[in-house]
Parts: C-alpha cells; structure tokens; sequence
C-alpha cells in the first residue's frame, strides 16, 4: 500500500476526556440508595464514577410462588474496571494494508451492507438510486476483490448456474438479503416491499411468497439448516416467526415490546435479538428449547441494537447509545452463560446502518467505524488494549464493514466516501490477520 501523506493520527479528532469528581459521585450514589430505600425498591447504585456504576433491573422470577411467570432477568449494565481509551494518536496501532481496491457505481446514490456468496462468487450489496428506489446488486468476486459489471440479484436459480436466472422485480424496495448456510435447499432470500403488493420475503426456488402481508423485516438464517427467523408484525406488536420450505411457526412471544434483529446462535438452540419498547431497546435471547425469553442487557433511555455472536457461541456484542458521545454508538459485549455483566469495549463508533460489527474469527477483535475525524475503520480489543486502524488516503466515512477471512489473509468490504464526493464507493482492503 502507498504510504498515505500523513499519519492515521491526522485522521483522528481526540476527544477530552470528561473530568472525575469522587466526592460528587458518592453524594450522588448516597442520595440514590436512600431515595430507592424510603421507597421500598430495594437497593440500586447511581452515579458513582464511572468503572464502579451498576444498573441492576430485577424482574419476575418464575419460579417464586405468586409470580407472574415472567422469565427471570438480572440486567447489569457496568463499565469495565480500565475502560479502554478513545482511539487517539496515541492509544491506536496502525495497520497498513496490503492492499487497496476501490469500484465505483456511478448510477447509485448510496450502499449499503456488503457481504459476499458461500461460495465466494459474488458480492452483494443493497444499492440506493437517485430515484429513492433500492435494489439489491450482485458483483462478481475476483481474484480477492469485486471486478466486473453489476447486476441486479436473480430472483430465482437455474440449475447449475444460479446468477443466470429473472432478475428481481425492480421497482420494488428490496433488502436485507441474507444467504443461507452452504448445501440447502434455498440458497437466500430477501425482504421486499412496494409495488402495489404485500410486503414479503423472495425465497428464490419458493414457489409462492414467504411471510406474505405481515411486514417482515431482519431475515437471519440458521446456522446449519434451510430455515430462517425474521421479525414480523402482528396488530400493533413485532414477534418472531420461524420459516422452512414454506411452513411457518411462530415462536414464544417476547416480553412486553417489540422483537427485532435476531440474531441465531452458533449452535443453533438460541436467538438473541433486540426487545423494542416506547422509550428504549434491550438485547434479550430466545432459548427454543425451553421457549423462554431472558433480557440480558438493558438501560433505562437508552437504545441497544445490532447484536452478533462470536463463532464460538460464548460472547454477545452489540451497540449501544450507553456509554456513548450523544448521538453516537458504543461497542458492549457479554458472555451471557459465564459473566452476566456487559462490557464495554469501544466508546464512539459509528452505529451500523444495518447488520452488526462483526467478530475476528478468533473472537479478541470487533471490527467497525470509528467516530472522529474521517471515520476510519478499526479492531477495537474485546479485551482492554488498543485499537488498530487503517484507511486508504482520499477515503473517509466508512460504514457497514464486512469481514472476509480466506486463508492467511483477511479482506475487509466497506463501503466508504471519497473525500470531496457526494456517492458511495466500495472499497476493499486486504490485511495481515491480526495475531
């Protein structure tokens, strides 16, 4: 890679950090207890600085005599005892590419959520027009990067050649495509809506549309099998429901709010998703073996979405409003089975615009946008340390990071902004895998 004019230092705004002061911290924390005690609450902790605050949200336990049967809850939200710094000039590791290749299309507004085929023939991505139409574009992948010309993904396979079929119903909006695991029957689907039709998801192969008139939306396949959860819309609620070769279950009713952006867990037995409510979002997680639902991460006021599981299985990441700039995003995980209490790992990143920040394969590492100065892209530690950046000169505003790893080396697709211009590009970097 050229060496860029400047240090990623130059692409950075450090941010001051906010001033500690133990004494109010504790007269806060005083006058909290004995507020939440003359009240009969039992006991909370607020406002102490900031690697001591708790939030503890006590729900209905089941199995209590005269309970509700409400699946028991104990939501901790905690800073780490070392919060990890902000990534400035001098709390980053710099990473330089291999490479850099960049594709533009001139006849799209914006993109959207990259992401590349099993079989690693194609790169889609969710085109945005200038006409505020979307559709969803095919690439052929290439020697490592996207080369040759777009088109519009097919709508349903031909035997032997599965990008030679009828193309999607443009005009139709489309989007959030999702490919199923290899070796299925059905291969992916997409949401759509529009065209004087009910909304519905396209299950190429399918004959006949999936989940048709209910609104659905965040398609996520099993990881192993040819079926897939989406959040659908019942009366005024969002549920869950359970999709395989045109049979549909509904699955146990969330919690008060509005279930979204599942998210299954390796093993296949679990789905974590977003409970919406009036004010406020919490990751929750589905166990389909017992049906119950439990709340895992949750904040009065605040927003958390976008969750993601490592391929282990063990830890959850997500994005959160807590504990970030105002009007930006923090990185959390949690190891919802060994330590209930989430962590934060990043504190101002770039919300996805959909999908979530993914994990390096061996799980130390989440992969997104950095909040300052050109929005680079980097690795922010699970663990506390330091986060690696990297970006090509000319190249700011990333989004939507897409995590490749073929062999000793790992790609990474986003979608970016050259400086100056008014478009979206894709640009495509190839790195050392971090060790």
């Amino acid at each position: 890679m050229t060496e860029p004019p400047s240090p990623l230092a130059d692409l950075l705004r450090p941010r001051r950090p906010r001033p500690h002061r133990p004494g109010r911290g504790l007269l806060w924390g005083v006058a909290a207890a004995t507020s939440l005690l003359a009240g009969g609450l039992g006991f909370a902790f607020f406002g102490l600085p900031e690697p001591l605050r708790a939030l503890f949200t006590l729900l209905d336990d089941p199995g209590t005599p005269g309970g509700s049967g409400a699946p028991q809850a104990a939501v901790v939200e905690a800073g780490p005892p070392e919060p990890p710094p902000m990534a400035t000039s001098a709390h980053f590791d710099r990473l330089d590419p291999l490479s850099v290749d960049a594709l533009d299309l001139p006849d799209v507004h914006e993109l959207r959520r990259p992401q590349r085929s099993p079989g690693g023939a194609r790169l889609i991505v969710e085109a945005v027009e200038l006409a505020a139409t979307s559709t969803l574009l095919q690439i052929p992948w290439i020697d490592g990067a996207p080369r040759g010309r777009p088109r519009p993904v097919p709508a349903g396979p031909v035997p032997g050649d599965p990008g030679s079929a009828t193309t999607a119903t443009a005009p139709l909006h489309a989007r959030g495509l999702a490919f199923a695991a290899p070796g299925g029957t059905h291969t992916h689907a997409w949401a759509e809506r529009g065209g004087g039709r009910p909304d519905r998801i396209v299950v190429p192969g399918f004959p006949g549309d999936a989940l048709p008139g209910r609104h659905p939306q965040d398609l996520a396949w099993h990881p192993t099998r040819p079926r897939f959860v989406a959040s659908t819309q019942a009366g005024a609620v969002r549920g869950l429901e359970l999709w395989e070769a045109g049979q549909v279950t509904s699955l146990p009713p969330a919690p008060p709010g509005h279930a979204e952006e599942p998210a299954w867990h390796p093993g296949g037995e679990h789905i974590a998703y977003v409970l919406r409510g009036e004010a406020s979002s919490s990751i929750a997680e589905l166990d389909l073996t017992t049906g119950l639902h439990r709340v895992v991460a949750a904040a009065p006021a605040e927003q958390h979405r976008a969750p993601t599981w490592d391929r282990a299985g063990r830890r959850l990441g997500f994005v959160s409003s807590h504990g970030a700039p105002p009007g930006g995003g923090a990185l959390w995980t949690i190891a919802p089975r060994a330590d209930p209490r989430p962590h934060r790992v990043a504190r101002g990143v770039v919300p996805p615009s959909s999908g979530p920040a993914p994990f390096t394969p061996d799980g130390r590492w989440l992969l997104a946008t950095l909040d300052s100065g050109r929005q680079p892209l980097c690795f922010f530690p699970v663990e506390p340390g330091r986060p690696r950046c990297f970006a090509a000169p000319g190249i700011s505003e990333h989004r939507d990071p897409l995590l490749l790893v073929d062999g000793e080396v790992w790609t990474v697709v986003a979608v970016a902004r050259p400086d100056g211009g008014d478009r979206n590009r894709l640009v495509v970097y190839t790195l050392e895998p971090l060790r």
